[in-house]
């Protein structure tokens, strides 16, 4: 008799995260100039085949931009209340970059957005042209 777990990530018998990010697809997603609260992942629950265990994997994130004035932001959780300009408990991450130093962040231990969530930015300040990826897998259970 073979022992399941709904919540495979990060449980005994389930895989772990080197398997996770060897055996399932990354994918990107990047936006130029996004506004203030733009959804960068919709919800995984809304996604084709998703459900609301379905549940993203952040395994990096990149801000760069074109100006000296720094850019700061913060990624959040679509379902969770936030507060502007705030870290708060729906913040996974915040960064902040410039022309001479980009925000590179990535890890063998990913962020685990909370079921059937996506992830917006909150944009804190930015001047000039601005981009901002995020390097993710999408998991099924």
């Amino acid at each position: 008799m073979a022992i399941t777990y709904e919540d495979r990530f990060g449980r005994a018998g389930g895989p772990n995260p080197a398997l996770i990010k060897e055996y399932s697809t990354l994918l990107t997603t990047c936006k130029g100039s996004p506004g203030d609260n733009t959804v960068l992942l919709t919800d995984a629950s809304s996604v084709p085949g998703g459900s609301e265990k379905s549940y993203y994997l952040i395994w990096g994130v990149t801000a760069v931009t074109d100006s000296t004035t720094a850019f700061f932001g913060m990624l959040y959780d679509t379902n969770v209340t936030h507060a502007d300009d705030t870290v708060d408990a729906a913040t996974y991450i915040g960064f902040g970059a410039n022309v001479q130093g980009p925000f590179f962040w990535n890890t063998e231990h990913p962020l685990k957005v909370n079921d059937g969530s996506g992830v917006k930015i909150d944009v804190v300040s930015s001047l000039g042209n601005f981009n901002t990826t995020i390097t993710y897998s999408l998991i099924h259970p």
